[in-house]
């Protein structure tokens, strides 16, 4: 051999040893079907010259087979195409080589490409790991499209999208949930994870590290059973205007399991820029038929915070607990015959801070204590649905109600002493301060109707400062020394009268 070869041959067994691929301007062109199993890897593999991998028409991977990319091969789309991942797509990269898939544009800019499309439970076992997606979102109108498919998505940069960073449409029978975990989400048009319609199937939406925006209703329900629909804390909810979420539906079951923590709220608000949103601007919470616990939510900018309407509770009582509820039309909304349970929330800023339907037929059986309801319009607001609801009484006791004067405090219920057609409101004892010890200046207070009352002497003398009147078949019992007095011409009716040791 002659030596002036020795110096080249050296030189090419080096890069073959370094992993230098010989020609660096090698490249793969792919589209179309990928119907067997594929690896698409880094360097030159016969038939494949390597990364990158240029894609010049959509590419669709078949149902039951495994698209495998290697750490660091580019795969740059030449037109306005989109990957459907049918199968398998296994895209896992290393800290140090991403797999990037963006656009292969001289100048690229958001919308060359389409999105990379997984397309129903065929593809939930798909990965994306350390891996960046950028300048896609053309008609799909995100980078990545979650259609009823739950792939796990990690460690990964989505940037660059025309409008979406991700898209998450629908949950149903058969699927489990995406794992969205340490992503970032930057330079998109924006920067969340568009996420709409129905939910078919039980499972925890977990936080993206980015808000989720809601643009058309969501509904939790199922033909057949009950799905419970969790919601883990730290999760963001931004609802588009008029746009509600439905627990249960017509005749079909569903349930909210809201789960935030102390330290890490479940937010529910407008998909409004901060400093303009406005009270109203998307539906609220509407619990139709199904189970429902919200613990530690904030819940703003709604018409109605949560909505419980008639019927919706035969499936337990509801629990609004540790949470705040702030800048709504109407904090909590119930309806006659529901029970909720709503205790130890703030409630402020709204306009109605609870709006509480009572009729003569069913009545309205809350639990309403130790919140903090003040600087509403109206902290409490009882309305009758056409009938007498002056029978019932609402529990509202151990509340904050933004003053330690009762004289105050009547100012911010409308109820039975403002309309005798109304159920009163039981909010003695009072809390003299956000968490703070029961104040009993009311306790002596008469008003309105009771079921079963005993006057101790505790709290005597007490007040009649309305008509007071002792239900049919229940009783009044007195106990020795107690005083009455009564305000101008009020009376005391009762069929029943029991005073304790008459001597």
């Amino acid at each position: 051999m002659s030596r002036k070869f020795i110096l080249p041959l050296m030189l090419l067994a080096c890069g073959i040893l370094l992993g230098i691929p010989a020609d660096s301007s090698a490249q793969t062109n792919v589209s179309g079907t990928i119907s067997q199993n594929t690896t698409w890897t880094l360097l030159p593999n016969p038939p494949n010259n390597g990364s990158p991998y240029i894609v010049t028409g959509d590419i669709t991977i078949n149902s039951g087979v495994t698209l495998t990319i290697q750490p660091g091969v580019e795969v740059k789309f030449a037109g306005n195409f989109k990957m459907t991942v049918n199968g398998t797509l296994n895209a896992v990269g290393t800290s140090s080589q991403n797999i990037r898939f963006t656009s292969n544009q001289a100048t690229p800019a958001p919308g060359d490409w389409k999105s990379i499309y997984f397309n129903g439970p065929p593809s939930n076992n798909s990965i994306l790991d350390y891996v960046i997606v950028e300048y896609g979102g053309n008609m799909d109108g995100a980078n990545i499209y979650l259609n009823q498919a739950s792939p796990t998505i990690s460690n990964s940069a989505i940037s660059f999208s025309s409008d979406f960073a991700m898209t998450l449409y629908s949950f149903t029978g058969g699927t489990c949930y995406p794992i969205l975990s340490n992503n970032t989400y930057t330079n998109n048009s924006k920067n969340a994870v568009r996420f709409f319609g129905n939910i078919y199937f039980p499972g925890t939406l977990r936080k993206a590290g980015a808000p989720y925006v809601v643009t058309e209703d969501v509904i939790v329900h199922n033909y057949v059973g009950m799905v419970i629909w969790t919601l883990d804390a730290g999760v963001e909810m931004r609802f588009d205007a008029g746009k509600t979420i439905e627990i249960g539906h017509n005749d079909r079951n569903g349930g909210l399991n809201v789960q935030g923590t102390a330290t890490e709220s479940v937010i529910f608000t407008s998909n409004q820029s901060q400093g303009n949103q406005t009270p109203g601007y998307w539906q609220g919470i509407r619990l139709a038929r199904g189970p429902m616990t919200i613990n530690h939510a904030r819940i703003e900018y709604a018409d109605y915070g949560v909505y419980v309407p008639s019927g919706s509770t035969a499936f337990g009582t509801p629990t609004i607990q540790n949470s705040l509820l702030q800048n709504n039309n109407r904090g909590v909304f119930f309806e006659p015959s529901t029970a909720s349970n709503i205790l130890g929330n703030t409630i402020t800023n709204n306009s109605y801070g609870i709006y509480a339907g009572c009729n003569v037929y069913t009545g309205c059986n809350p639990a309403i204590n130790n919140n903090d309801i003040s600087n509403n319009t109206t902290n409490l607001f009882v309305f009758s649905y056409g009938t007498d609801a002056s029978k019932f009484r609402i529990n509202a006791v151990n509340n904050w109600w933004g003053s330690n004067d009762p004289n105050v405090i009547v100012t911010t219920i409308q109820d039975f002493l403002d309309d005798s057609n109304l159920s009163a409101v039981d909010f003695a004892p009072f809390l003299d301060s956000p968490g703070g010890n029961p104040n009993i200046s009311w306790n002596n207070r008469l008003y309105g109707h009771y079921q079963n009352k005993t006057l101790a002497v505790t709290y005597s003398p007490y007040l009649a400062i309305r008509n007071v009147v002792i239900e049919p078949t229940k009783t009044l019992t007195v106990d020795p020394g107690v005083e009455v007095k009564f305000d101008n011409t009020y009376q005391l009716l009762a069929e029943y009268l029991y005073i304790a040791n008459l001597s």
